[in-house]
C-alpha cells in the first residue's frame, strides 16, 4: 500500500486535544463485542451519556442500539456492568470512561467526536434534529463539518475547511453544559476501471493525501507525478554578487498490480535549468542509487548529493537516518532502509535551506510508503501532481492528468529498476479482479492488528486517516506489514 503522503505537513497537524474522539487502544477480547459494526451508528470510543434517557440490560451492542428510539443522539454500552445500555441525547468521551459509546450515523457525514466548535462558521441556525442539521450544511459553500448542539434550543453550525488543527477549535471542558457532536464531510471513494483514488502522502494502494487536506485512494497502474515544484526562484551569494535561480524538483511513482501498491520512487532535480542529481529506489531491495554523473551508485551513508555549478551550490538531496520513536511495542524499529529521509535543500541568503522532507519505510520484496512534509505554506502554490491538491474529487478518478506515458527511464529512471517494475505490473487484461470482499469481521480483525501498531500514535494522526488507510488495506488482503510500515513513517515522519 503506497502510503504516498503530500500531507498536510506533519510539522502542521499537531496533536488533537484530549476533548476530541480518542482512537481506542487495540480491542481485548472484552472489548470486541462492544466495537463491532452496529447499524445506523458510528462507534466513537470509550465514553458515556451526559444525558441519560433511558436505561436497558442488552447482551451487545446491536441489541441496545434496537432499544434507542431515533431521537437518541448516541447510546453506550457496558459490557462490565451487566450489559447495560444507556439511550442518550448526549455524549462525553474520555479513555478514562469503561463504556463503549456510538454516535448516531448521518448518511453522507462522519462522526469525528465532540467539544469543538467553528473557526470559520459558515451559517448558524436552529436545528430540530441531526439530520434537519446535516441536510441543511450539505448544500452550503464548501461546508467542511457541521456541529450539532443538542440540548436547550437545538443549534446547528455549518464549518467550513477541510484540516481538522486550523477549522475545530476545542472547547474547554465544563465550560458549556452541553456537547458539540462534530461531523465532517464523508472522504468520497470513488472507484472506476483501474482506479481509486485517496490523499497527500502516499501509503497502501495508494492511499493519497494532498497539501489541502482531501484525502483519495487511487488503484491505477504505471508512472505518476506525485509532486512537482517549479517556478520558485531562490538567490544566493556567490564570488560575483548575488544569482538568481529557478528551483525545479520532481518526484515520481510507479504504482503496480492491481491493489497499486507502491514499487517504486524517482527524484529528479532540474534546478538552473539542468538535471543537476536523481535519486531512485524500488521495493525490490529498498536501496537508494544515486545519479550524477555518468552512471548510477549505491547511496549507503549519510551525506549531500549534489552537482555544483561552478564553484557554487545551487540544490542537492541530504540524504539522512531517523530511527523514529519507539512505541508501545516496538513496532516501529523493523524499517529495512540504512536511509530513510530525503532533505530536498536549495541554496538562499541564509545557506542552505530546506524545502521539503521525504520519509520512506520500505520492505524488500512488498512496497513503498511515503511522506513528505513543505516546510513553507507559501511553497505551496508552486507544487503540481497528485500531492497539490485543489481539485474536486471527480476530476482526480483516475488521476490521467499526472499519468506519465512512456517508460521509467524516460522520465530519469535506471535500467534495472525498469526492468523491476516491468515485473511488477500486471498484464492490464487479467486486471479485471475486484479486491477481496471485507465483510464485518474482516473489519474488526483488521482493526485489532491496525491498532497493535497505530494505537499509541494517534496524536501523530489526529484526522485517523492513518488508522482507517490501514484497516482498509489489511481487511483486503495486504497483510500485517501494511500496519508496520504506517507506525514506521508515523514516527520516522515526526521526528
Amino acid at each position: 500500500m503506497l502510503m504516498l503522503s503530500l500531507l498536510l505537513p506533519l510539522a502542521g497537524v499537531s496533536a488533537e486535544p484530549a476533548c476530541l474522539l480518542q482512537k481506542p487502544k487495540a480491542p481485548t477480547q472484552l472489548s470486541l463485542l462492544a466495537e463491532m459494526p452496529v447499524a445506523g451508528w458510528e462507534y466513537a470510543g470509550k465514553g458515556d451519556c451526559a444525558a441519560i434517557l433511558q436505561t436497558f440490560n442488552e447482551p451487545d451492542p446491536t441489541s441496545c442500539a434496537s432499544q434507542c428510539s431515533y431521537l437518541m443522539l448516541a447510546f453506550s454500552f457496558d459490557s462490565l456492568r451487566s450489559s447495560t445500555c444507556f439511550c442518550c441525547q448526549d455524549l462525553a468521551l474520555s479513555t478514562s470512561y469503561r463504556s463503549f459509546a456510538y454516535a448516531r450515523a448521518i448518511r453522507k457525514w462522519d462522526f469525528i467526536g465532540t467539544g469543538k466548535r467553528c473557526q470559520s462558521p459558515v451559517a448558524s441556525f436552529s436545528a430540530n434534529t441531526l439530520n434537519d442539521c446535516a441536510l441543511s450544511c450539505e448544500p452550503t459553500t464548501n461546508p467542511g463539518w457541521f456541529i450539532y448542539t443538542p440540548r436547550n434550543i437545538p443549534g446547528c453550525t455549518c464549518c467550513s475547511g477541510l484540516n481538522p488543527t486550523t477549522e475545530l477549535i476545542p472547547i474547554p471542558r465544563f465550560s458549556t453544559p452541553w456537547s458539540h457532536f462534530v461531523y465532517r464531510r464523508e472522504v468520497k471513494r470513488v472507484d472506476v476501471p483501474g482506479g481509486k483514488v485517496w490523499s497527500v502522502g502516499v501509503y497502501g494502494d495508494p492511499h493519497i493525501t494532498a497539501l489541502d487536506g482531501s484525502h483519495y485512494l487511487l488503484l491505477s497502474q504505471g508512472t505518476f507525478s506525485l509532486w512537482h515544484l517549479h517556478g520558485l526562484l531562490t538567490e544566493f551569494q556567490t564570488q560575483d554578487g548575488f544569482k538568481k535561480v529557478p528551483v525545479e524538483w520532481e518526484i515520481f511513482t510507479h504504482y503496480s498490480g492491481h491493489q497499486s501498491f507502491t514499487k517504486g520512487l524517482l527524484l529528479i532535480d532540474r534546478s538552473a535549468g539542468v538535471q543537476r542529481q536523481v535519486l531512485e529506489i524500488t521495493s525490490q531491495d529498498c536501496q537508494w542509487r544515486a545519479h550524477s554523473g555518468a552512471e548510477w551508485t549505491m547511496v549507503s551513508k549519510p551525506g549531500m548529493i549534489s552537482v555544483a555549478e561552478g564553484q557554487d551550490y545551487v540544490t542537492g538531496f541530504n540524504m539522512t537516518k531517523t530511527n523514529g520513536r519507539k512505541h508501545r511495542g516496538g513496532h516501529a524499529s523493523r524499517n529495512q532502509l540504512n536511509l530513510n529521509q530525503v532533505h530536498l535543500s536549495m541554496n538562499s541568503k541564509d545557506g542552505a535551506t530546506d524545502i521539503a522532507v521525504l520519509t520512506v519505510s520500505c520492505r524488500p520484496k512488498r512496497n513503498l510508503n511515503l511522506n513528505l512534509v513543505m516546510k513553507r505554506r507559501s511553497d505551496h502554490g508552486f507544487v503540481e501532481g497528485e500531492l497539490a491538491g485543489g481539485k474536486k474529487l471527480a476530476a482526480l478518478e483516475t488521476d490521467s492528468e499526472f499519468n506519465v506515458k512512456g517508460k521509467w527511464q524516460d522520465v530519469g529512471g535506471s535500467d534495472q529498476a525498469a526492468a523491476y517494475l516491468r515485473q511488477m505490473d500486471e498484464d492490464s487484461s487479467s486486471r479485471v479482479s475486484l479486491l477481496q470482499s471485507c465483510t464485518a469481521e474482516d473489519k474488526v480483525q483488521a482493526k485489532i492488528t491496525c491498532s497493535k501498531y497505530l494505537d499509541s500514535l494517534g496524536h501523530l494522526d489526529p484526522a485517523g486517516f492513518f488508522l482507517n488507510d490501514c484497516i482498509y488495506d489489511i481487511c483486503h488482503g495486504a497483510g500485517e506489514v501494511a500496519a508496520e510500515l504506517a507506525a514506521e513513517l508515523l514516527t520516522s515522519a515526526s521526528v
